[in-house]
């Protein structure tokens, strides 16, 4: 299990999820797990759209605006050890739209993309590569999961993120002491019913509950040899599954809302 845990961790699969954070009513939160992908030699970050809804169940549209991705999360070469508030990676909330996903049975399940900007043209290392001809087959495929095999998802789970800030007198954030950073990994074993794929624990003394979440949004993928394969993207648990949607709809989904913005614009 370690050598299967450190290859999807150094797999470009494994390397694509990125940590969510807004900032929305003075309020500095997490929003759980996203993903980069990169098409037509272009940057994009990915997530559902549920992670943003409001008591209410609709979407808080300060914390879209709000939403910031930390440098901590990319690879590349920069100083990790003197990052800067204001050296955050902003996402310029007019390049944000929402695709529902076709075909999926959860609940009409939206993913919302947006056009990275990052600053001294700084870009992303580790995302899922749209231009590399193998994964244009391999999208293009529709495979279905395989029913029984050991899945993994892989994500940021709130509970291992916390964010340590203090407030002002006037309400605004006046500094930031900790924002922990841990990406965890939970297997198990897929299944299929009539809602659709998931990943059912095998462990009956534990329990997924509480402990994933924050991981909607982060990636399914499974070990094949020497090689880690995208599978979905995690959508909702609860104590004995982690609910998931095929990669093949979310990646038609990503692009069709790539495809049509450009319409748009031209």
């Amino acid at each position: 299990m370690e050598q299967i845990a450190k290859q999807i961790i150094e797999s470009e699969v494994g390397q694509s999820i990125r940590r969510l954070l807004y900032i929305s009513h003075d309020y500095f939160s997490n929003a759980g797990t996203g993903i980069i992908i990169k098409l037509n030699n272009k940057y994009y970050l990915s997530c559902l759209y549920h992670s943003f809804s409001d008591r209410n169940n609709e979407i808080d549209e300060e914390a879209v605006r709000g939403l910031q991705i930390m440098y901590k999360t990319y690879l590349g070469d920069f100083d990790r050890e003197n990052i800067e508030l204001e050296k955050l990676l902003l996402i310029p909330p007019m390049n944000c739209s929402a695709t529902t996903i076709q075909n999926d049975l959860m609940l009409s399940e939206e993913i919302l993309t947006m056009e990275l900007a990052g600053i001294n043209n700084l870009t992303p290392h580790g995302y899922l590569d749209f231009d590399d001809d193998k994964m244009r087959q391999y999208l293009l495929s529709d495979k279905d999961p395989i029913l029984g095999e050991t899945l993994f998802a892989y994500g940021f789970p709130l509970e291992k993120n916390e964010i340590d800030f203090e407030i002002s007198d006037d309400g605004s954030i006046s500094q930031i002491n900790r924002v922990n950073h841990e990406a965890r990994l939970f297997g198990g074993r897929c299944i299929r019913d009539e809602i659709g794929f998931a990943i059912k624990k095998e462990d009956a003394n534990s329990e997924f509950g509480m402990t994933v979440n924050g991981m909607s949004g982060g990636v399914v993928l499974r070990a094949c040899g020497n090689s880690i394969e995208w599978v979905g993207i995690a959508m909702r648990a609860n104590d004995d599954l982690i609910r998931f949607i095929p990669y093949y709809l979310v990646a038609k989904s990503i692009v069709k809302n790539i495809s049509d913005r450009e319409i748009n614009v031209n």
